[in-house]
Parts: structure tokens; sequence; C-alpha cells
């Protein structure tokens, strides 16, 4: 350890004697940082979580190539009856479709006005349209009422362009751009609202809804409720830490080097050509939490060398003495925890691993470089302030040391007793992700999103290709009848809302000639050439069936996904291939590989923190000590989820990645002072005491800080932050209750069985 003692006082030496330069060539890194922030990508959507490997995510490109994105192709509009009758709500209808068709890369548009139906009669192929163009005219109100009751009795537009009660329609546009280009598809969505709300009459109201909308809803949620959160958790973060420093020059010295670090993290990711997804959007905080805690102990520190009448050059040497070892292994123990995640199957998990170690590296050399220099030219004040909140900080570590000093055995119990009884509630814990329902019942996105389920079937589920493995075409007798039966028996399942196959086209076709010719007039014809494309193959040997179900959820689509698969083996036997494919099945695969990885990262990360863990301690006891207490934070967030009924999730699963890290940091700093205290002067509790003083207040405080940092993200809307803030809290508080009970109460113990058997061992050689 000499030598991790003698770096930093080097360092520090250097840092004396030539600050300004230091303090340049410092600042033109992090400028030079933060400028990559121009090159940051920035994509809050779902689909960064999507799975990606080629075995999963390659046959879903190539169904796509062929078939196109029928996932994804639509945006819709909900159109409401407010006040109109029958006929001013087709109208209105009619007149919001044709404006629809206008807009650039839109290319075709569905609603009971504008689709036009297949047909195959005598040879010719013709087009049903549900409400023709003609009975909109004034003079047609009685004829256009009829046909509308006609439609609503049963036939195939009702929950799909037409709700079961009438009272609201559906009008799907489809782009013609990829998934992925989301700042194109931003520029159609914006056009295809903005148009339609201009046009439409007062008598009906909208709602708009779709792939893409939902994903531009969800990334202007993110980014409102993620400055809401920085701007309540900065002001929880300085009233806190005024109020134990009683000195705003003390806090301005702990927050300036987080406060630059941040932006240089978010700089150095657009350099590295990370994007910001929803799940890096937490690196902010994590890097707050981190440099933070550590900034605090720092000051600590600092103040506690002041009281002593040191000079503020003398205390910043005292403080790197005191810190620099705790402040370097709490750094590289949490950045090995973070890159753990890089094992990742999911490669925005794996990449989130290394920005957020990224950031804690930041942090760590920006708290080493900005607070000496600062402390040595702001008077941050002349020793550990005497007000009533630290008063009262310092009782409470007190009286928690001499309980668990007093009573090691008996809190070694209750720990474990906790810890026990959170095995048996995590058993309990579900791990499940609905995408409509990470907003509020109350938002338009999540009411939008519950009438197109509702009343229209939705827009997601799997889609499935199938081919004969002989090659041949797949339009025959044989054909037909195993599709007939796969889809009728697709369509019993409790979850699916529709099944939609080449079946649905071919009305009037009798034979695999008609069926062939059929198909070629419907790829030739403008309105309906998209939709032979979706079922079917220009050469005929492949076909699609496309599945939509509600919003079921990460859990039971695993195994609605098993039960579509044998009922694909049964209906289509070993002389047909049938790949489940499309987009849903990516993000469902997606969000179970997230949420394994980030529970595989627990252990993962574990594993890499016990052996810096002991580099840092080389000692067994204080190894034992300290990896004891670190169980129960790990527990203690699942067991509260668990018996609150939060499901495991984006935002919660997040919290997993950084809990060790969140434990481990206090830990450090509490044993690596306790390390120096051992000088076998006084007892044990003496030791522990003088160990704690100080680096307790700031234990205490960098809690209280932090909870109410997180605890601020309650005010979010996107459901998965709002409980990342709880969990986070959760997990802050166990830390500390650990970091004051247990980690002394094992200390103690050991200490006492290690004198005692000194004890004893002089007791056996007396008898000699």
């Amino acid at each position: 350890m000499t030598l991790f003692r003698s770096i930093p006082d080097r360092y520090q030496r250097c840092l004396a004697r030539r600050p300004l330069a230091a303090s340049l060539l410092f600042l033109a890194l992090l400028v030079s940082a933060t400028a990559g922030m121009s090159r940051l990508r920035l994509d809050l959507s779902f689909r960064p979580l999507f799975a990606t490997g080629e075995e999963i995510a390659g046959p879903t490109r190539e169904f796509e190539s062929v078939f196109g994105q029928s996932s994804g192709a639509w945006i819709v509009a909900i159109i409401q009856n407010e006040s109109a009758d029958v006929p001013e709500l087709l109208r209105a209808t009619g007149l919001l479709s044709t404006k629809a068709k206008d807009i650039p890369h839109v290319v075709e548009v569905l609603s009971l006005t504008s689709a036009h139906i297949p047909s195959w009669s005598g040879n010719r192929l013709g087009t049903v349209e549900p409400i023709p163009d003609y009975l909109l005219g004034p003079d047609e109100e009685e004829e256009l009422e009829l046909q509308y009751e006609a439609l609503l009795d049963g036939t195939r537009f009702v929950n799909w362009l037409v709700s079961p009660d009438g009272s609201r329609l559906l009008l799907a546009a489809r782009i013609d751009l990829p998934m992925d280009d989301l700042d194109g598809r931003r520029v159609v969505v914006t056009d295809f609202t903005t148009r339609l709300k201009e046009f439409a009459p007062s008598t009906v109201s909208l709602q708009f809804t779709g792939v893409s909308v939902v994903e531009l809803q969800y990334e202007k949620q993110v980014l409102q409720d993620q400055l809401i959160a920085t701007a309540i958790t900065s002001a929880v973060l300085i009233v806190l830490l005024l109020i134990s420093f009683g000195n705003l020059r003390a806090v301005i010295v702990c927050l300036a080097p987080v406060s630059l670090a941040i932006p240089a993290t978010l700089g150095l990711m657009g350099w590295l050509g990370q994007p910001l997804t929803i799940i890096h959007t937490t690196i902010p905080a994590i890097v707050l939490v981190v440099g933070i805690a550590d900034a605090v102990h720092m000051l600590m520190a600092w103040l506690e060398s002041r009281s002593d009448n040191k000079s503020k050059a003398r205390a910043v040497k005292a403080m790197v003495a005191m810190t620099a070892t705790a402040c370097f292994f709490t750094t590289i123990t949490i950045m090995g925890g973070f890159l753990s995640l890089l094992t990742a199957r999911l490669e925005m998990v794996a990449s989130f691993g290394l920005c957020a170690a990224i950031g804690i590296f930041v942090a760590w050399a920006a708290n080493q470089v900005i607070i000496p220099i600062l402390l040595r030219k702001v008077d941050a004040g002349s020793g550990l302030p005497d007000n009533l909140a630290n008063r009262y900080a310092d009782r409470l570590v007190s009286n928690a040391l001499a309980f668990a000093v007093a009573r090691p055995g008996p809190v070694i119990a209750a720990a474990a007793a906790i810890a026990i009884g959170c095995l048996f509630l995590i058993s309990e814990l579900r791990i499940d992700q609905k995408f409509n329902e990470e907003l509020p019942e109350d938002h338009e996105v999540s009411l939008a999103q519950a009438v197109l389920e509702r009343d229209f079937g939705g827009f997601l589920g799997p889609e499935l290709s199938i081919r004969r493995r002989d090659g041949g075409p797949v339009l025959d007798d044989t054909s037909m009848q195993k599709l007939a039966t796969f889809v009728r028996t697709v369509r019993a399942l409790p979850e699916t809302q529709h099944a939609w196959s080449v079946r649905d086209l071919l009305a009037g076709t009798h034979s695999e000639e008609s069926r062939a010719a059929a198909l070629q007039a419907m790829r030739s014809h403008p309105d309906t050439q998209y939709q032979a494309r979706e079922f079917v193959t220009e050469d005929l040997s492949r076909m699609a069936v496309i599945v939509r179900l509600g919003d079921i959820g990460t859990r039971r689509a695993g195994a609605y996904h098993e039960e579509l698969t044998r009922i694909a083996s049964e209906a289509w036997g070993p002389d047909y291939a049938v790949e489940i494919v499309g987009q849903w099945w990516l993000s469902q695969y997606g969000m179970r590989l997230l949420l394994r990885d980030m529970i595989v990262s627990m252990v993962t990360g574990f594993a890499v923190v016990l052996p810096m863990l002991w580099l840092a301690l080389r000692e067994r006891r204080l190894f034992i000590a300290a990896t004891v207490a670190n169980v129960l934070p790990l527990l203690l967030p699942l067991a509260f989820m668990a018996a609150t009924g939060i499901v495991l999730r984006i935002g919660t699963v997040v919290v997993l990645a950084i809990a060790l890290g969140i434990a481990v940091d206090d830990t450090l700093h509490i044993i690596l002072r306790l390390r120096s205290c051992q000088d076998g002067k006084g007892t044990i509790a003496a030791q522990i005491r003088r160990a704690m003083h100080g680096t307790g207040r700031a234990v205490v405080f960098t809690t209280l800080a932090i909870v109410g940092g997180f605890l601020s993200m309650m005010s979010n809307d996107l459901l998965a932050i709002h409980d990342m803030g709880i969990v986070a809290a959760v997990t802050f508080t166990g830390a500390l209750i650990s970091d004051l009970f247990v980690l002394p109460a094992v200390y103690a113990l050991q200490q006492e069985n290690k004198y005692r058997g000194r004890t004893d061992d002089l007791a056996n050689s007396a008898r000699w």
C-alpha cells in the first residue's frame, strides 16, 4: 500500500508547486472532452434495447427487406365523435384521409373512406371501398348512414377501422422510411399531427399513436423529466450540503468538480460514438452520486484537519493522506463493477457499462485536481461546523456505533435474519416490462394506446415467415389448408387481437392459378400493391402471417412465443420452415436480455469487486467486514420491489447495476479510515470512534443528499425513472444502515476473537 500512498503525495506536491498550470491543463482537457457533446447521438426510444445479435435480429432484417416493416410502418390517428352525427364524422374522416395522403413519405392511407379491399371475380381484380366517395356527398346522408350501420354489423372492419360501438374511426398512414430513421420519421409525424389538427372540425377529437408516435413521445417525456429531476436534485443537494457544511463556499467546492465532470462525460460519449439512450440517461445521476460522495469525504477530512488549527495547505496535505487511497479504490472498484457489463449480450448494456465507468473516472480525476486547488485558495471553513443538523448526525453515528460494538452478536444475527427474509421475498419478485405502462394512465400516450388496443387491435405482435422446404410455391391447396388451420388456432389464443394472412386477400379465388393471377394483379395496382407485398413474395415461394396482440409484457411474451412455436410445428409439419420474426419479438427478446444481463451483472460485478476490495484492504478481518456489510444493500432493493409490487424492468433493473457501487463507496471510506486507526491504542470501540469521526458524518450527509436527489425522481411521469428513484433511495438507505451497524459489529466481533485468541495464547505460555 506504500505505492498507493506515495503516488497521491507526489501528485499533490506537484499540484501545489504549479497550481495554475495544472488547472489550465485539466480545464483544457475537460473543455476538449465536453466539445464532444455536439457529436452525441440522441435516441431515447426503446429501439436501442431491441435484440441486435445476428442470430436473432438477422432473420427480422431479412424478413422486412422482403415483406416491409409491418410493425412500424404505420402512424395512427384515432378520430372520435364528440358532437358530430354519423355523416359529419365520416366526412371529417374523408377530409383528413385526403390531407394525410399529401404528406411526403406517406404512401398509403387506411380508413373507412380510403381503404381499397381487393376482390377477385371473373379473372378480374376489383376493389371494394367500405365508404365510397360518392356517399360523402351532401345528398347521400341516408344511404351513408345505412352503409355505416351495415359495416358495424359484424364485418371485418370492426376492431380494425371502426370501434365496435361506432364512436371512433381509425386513420392509419403508412410511411416508407425505415424504422431506425427516427429523425426522418419525426418530420413526418410532426407534419401528420399538425395537418390533421388543423383540418379536423371541432365536432371530432384526435388521438395519435403508432410505433413512431410513441417513440417520439417517450423521447420528449424522458428529456422533460430528466431536466425537472436534475433541477430538483441540484436544489436538494445544495440545501442538504449547505446544512451540513454551513458554508456556501464549501458547497461550491464540493459541487464544482462533478458539475464539470458530467458534461465532460457526455462529451466523451459523443467522441466515442456512444448514443444517449434511455438507459444512458442515468449516467449523469451515477456520476453525481459517486462524485459527490467522494467530494464530501474529502471536504470533511479537510475541515477535520482545519479544526486542529492547520493551515489550508497543510489541511489539504492531511486530506490527501486520509482520503486519496479510499477515493482511488472506490473509483476502480465501482469502475470494475460497471466494466463487468461489457460481457452483456445486449449492445446497449455493454455501452452503458463502459460509459458509466468513464464517467466515474472523470469524476474522480476532477475531484482530485479541482478540490485541492480550490481549498488552497478558498476559505471553505475553519473546522467541522457545530450546528444542530451536524450534532444530530454525530449523535446518530455515535449511538449506532455504540450499539453495534456493544452487541455485535445480536446485530449480526438481526442482519442475517433480514438477509434471509429478503431472500424469501426475492422469490416473489416479478420480472416484466410493458411498454404501454411506463406513463401514467391519464397521459395522452397511455390513453391513445389503451383505445388502440381495446378498439383496433393495437400495433404490437409477431410476424411469421413461412416457406416450403423444397422451395415450391405456397399457394397450393395443401398450403392454403394448413394456413387456414394455423391462423384459426392462433386467433383462438386469448392474447391474440388479430391474425392476418394472404387468405384475407384471396376472396373469390379457387385454384392455385387464380391465386397467382390475383396476387400479380394486386402487385400492379397502386391501391393494393403494399397489401400484397406484406403477405407473399413476388415469386410466391414464401408468405407472411401478421399477428397483433395487446401489450402482454415480457413475462407473458416468452410463453406466447413458445405456444406460437408449438402451434406452427403442429400445423405446418416438417415440410415447412416457419420463423417467428418482427420488431415485437426483437423488443421482447431484447428486454429479456436486458433483465438477464443486469441480474448477471450483480454476480459478475461482485466477482470483480471482491478482488479489488482485497487489493485495497490486504487484511482478512477488514475484507470480511466489508464483504458482509455489502451483502444487505444488494438484497434489500430486490426484496423491497417484491414486497411493494414494483416489477423488475428498465428503470429498476438499472439500479441493480449501480447497487454494488453504491454499497462499496462509503464502506471503503470507512474501512480504510478504520485501518489507519488500528494503532493498538485504546479499546476496539475507541478505534472505531476515531475512524468514524468526520467520516461518519460524511456518510450520513452523503446518503441524505443522494437519497433526496433520487427521491426527486418521483416527480417524473415516466414510471421507469419514477420507480428507479424509489429503489435507489432504498438501496442507499440500506447501505447507510449496513455501514453504521453491520460493518462495525462484524469488525468488533472479529477483533474480540483476535484479542481473546492472543490472551489464550499468553495463558497457555504461562502454564508452560
